[in-house]
């Protein structure tokens, strides 16, 4: 967990399902509050890492569109 928090990030290799992994990131509404998550998986291990850094994107673009359609409530994060 302290990973996942460092990071922004979370992972699954393998530990439901063989061979299927996947990463996860968090949505922020303006308040600091995680709202909802994107996830991606793959089959093949080595896709993880380019889907890490477009679930990054992703989810810093959706946290974003968040905050600018809502800009009464303040940031706590």
């Amino acid at each position: 967990m302290t990973d996942t928090r460092r990071d922004g990030l979370a992972y699954d290799y393998e530990q439901r399902h063989v061979p299927l992994s996947c990463v996860a990131a968090p949505i922020f509404a303006p308040d600091g509050r995680v709202v909802a998550a994107l996830a991606a998986s793959a089959i093949d291990i080595d896709q993880i890492p380019a889907l890490a850094d477009a679930i990054t994107w992703a989810s810093r673009m959706a946290t974003a569109n968040l905050r600018s359609s809502m800009p009464g409530l303040s940031s706590s994060a």
